[in-house]
């Protein structure tokens, strides 16, 4: 038996819940068999949107990043506040080498609420570029972000950065 075998094994309604999208996507992405399952975790999405499957969906091995650029900023346009497509957005412009692009998902990310795994993400592009002064900066934010996520009657929240700049 195969996943996409069981995958067509479970009914519509199974299908459509998210626990299930993203069991599906990650042990896809495990399996490396991202490009098979593509299209369908694409379909789940485009009429059953969850966070979740959006991110596993953004981590499927396989397809061209290009290709994953047009239907993450469409759905971005029905969810603009969504981290998990901010994210995917910044890795996906960050692989295509659109490093201003990039580089503005991942703060939007963080004004969205994003915390300590947006900072981290801004951090590890800014190593990528040799900005190690930002990069520290970011890493910063993104143990402080953790220490209010932990115990937060006890920690000041981390600070903001500015409204990005619109790409």
């Amino acid at each position: 038996i195969n996943l996409t075998s069981l995958w067509a094994d479970l009914s519509r309604q199974q299908r459509r819940q998210p626990d299930v999208v993203v069991a599906f996507a990650r042990r896809g992405a495990e399996l490396g068999i991202g490009g098979e399952i593509h299209d369908e975790v694409e379909s789940v999405l485009d009429k059953h949107y969850s966070d979740d499957a959006a991110d596993a969906w953004s981590r499927l091995p396989g397809v061209d990043p290009r290709a994953k650029l047009a239907r993450a900023e469409a759905w971005l346009t029905r969810h603009p506040n969504s981290v998990a497509l901010l994210l995917a957005l910044g890795r996906l412009h960050r692989d295509t080498g659109q490093a201003a692009r990039a580089e503005g998902h991942f703060k939007r990310a963080i004004s969205a609420g994003g915390g300590a795994v947006a900072w981290e993400e801004l951090a590890q592009f800014h190593q990528a570029q040799g900005d190690a002064r930002a990069a520290l900066e970011a890493y910063a934010h993104a143990l402080a972000a953790r220490r209010v996520a932990a115990n937060p009657a006890k920690s000041a929240p981390a600070p903001a950065l500015p409204a990005p700049e619109e790409t």
